[in-house]
């Protein structure tokens, strides 16, 4: 998976991205499980970017804030603050 910097923040991230509207709730419910399944197998294919806008709902920034905390070496940037 090729890289991009991330605006000025220094990170590294995949330039393929995954978008997490799905797991925030809004069009239909996702539950826990399957989120942190949806993510892990982002980040099995080296996707480090994971767009979190609040407008997803707080379930989205929730979940991969999960996913995250059970995998601290995944190193995945978020585009909005959990």
């Amino acid at each position: 998976m090729q890289t991009r910097r991330l605006g000025k923040t220094g990170y590294e991230v995949s330039e393929i991205g995954l978008g997490c509207w799905q797991l925030g709730g809004e069009f239909g419910p996702v539950g826990d499980d399957t989120a942190i399944e949806i993510l892990r197998g982002a980040r099995a294919l080296d996707v480090t970017f994971w767009d979190t806008a609040d407008v997803y709902g707080a379930s989205a920034a929730s979940a991969t804030g999960r996913a995250s905390m059970s995998r601290p070496k995944w190193g995945a940037a978020r585009s909005s603050p959990a």
